[in-house]
């Protein structure tokens, strides 16, 4: 799995676990649009960051090919992979089924 793949499964995996996790839905919900926003971007933006940190410090992820350089080209690699994440993360969010309210 490359870190791409890696991190947009994590974009997938947070628009679910905000969507259907009962504790996390429950106090997701009651953040404002602009509070929610920023709250994935950030948690979006760690997800990269944390892979691309790992790689430059040598440390591998188990089952993770590595194809960004500890760089500025890898840099630009990390926009990218970040950017998926937000596509993939919003599409997701679109397609997951919403529980239905109690």
């Amino acid at each position: 799995m490359t870190e791409n793949a890696l991190i947009s499964f994590a974009a997938v995996l947070l628009s679910v676990a905000l969507s259907w996790g009962p504790k996390l839905r429950e106090w997701y919900s009651a953040v404002d649009g602009r509070g929610k926003r920023l709250i994935i971007l950030a948690s979006l933006a760690a997800a990269p960051l944390v892979v691309f940190g790992a790689n430059c410090a040598g440390f591998q992820i188990p089952g993770v090919e590595y194809t960004a350089t500890c760089d500025a080209v890898g840099a630009k690699q990390l926009v990218q992979v970040f950017i998926n994440a937000v596509v993939v993360n919003q599409v997701a969010g679109l397609i997951v089924p919403k529980p239905k309210p109690a």
